[in-house]
């Protein structure tokens, strides 16, 4: 199982996630296009284990009533994928309207400082994909009839799956 653990960006300092110095340029955080194949390919194969630790850290937060979508970035701790130095980071956060779930992987954590600011690598990001559902559609394909567990699931899972293709 991963172990995740969470570090809450200021956002009344409009703080972002991977722009925190603005003497890096953003394109410079990204790994190249040779690494993120190489990278997309290792998450593919694995996707179903990566899924399968997800649902378990959610397990986790569901049953210790912690808020999932409190706007917090959670990263894990050790790499997803035992062979290669892969992280995850996920921030999730909700509107009346809108759930967003903003998701990165990483190929070297970032340096998190005393204050909270983060200050990544260059080339550290492999890939950044932010997913919006909007309720009222997913309530009309009854997505939310389902337990708080199975919900989260298939919101984490569709993020995944999109981010990867």
């Amino acid at each position: 199982m991963i172990q995740m653990h969470s570090f809450c960006l200021d956002e009344y300092k409009k703080k972002k996630f991977v722009n925190l110095d603005n003497r890096k340029s953003e394109n410079k955080l990204y790994c190249s296009n040779y690494e993120i194949d190489y990278y997309t390919d290792i998450l593919k194969s694995e996707k179903s284990n990566i899924l399968h630790n997800c649902h378990k850290y959610i397990d986790l937060y569901v049953d210790n009533d912690k808020n999932i979508f409190n706007g917090e970035i959670k990263f894990n701790e050790n790499s997803i994928i035992e062979y290669e130095d892969i992280f995850i980071a996920v921030c999730c956060s909700y509107t009346l309207n809108y759930i967003t779930i903003e998701m990165y992987v990483l190929n070297k954590l970032p340096h998190i400082m005393t204050n909270d600011d983060l200050f990544f690598d260059n080339f550290s990001i492999i890939k950044r994909y932010k997913k919006i559902f909007n309720i009222t559609s997913f309530q009309m394909e009854s997505i939310f009839k389902q337990n708080l567990k199975n919900i989260l699931y298939n919101l984490f899972d569709l993020t995944f799956t999109d981010m990867i293709k």
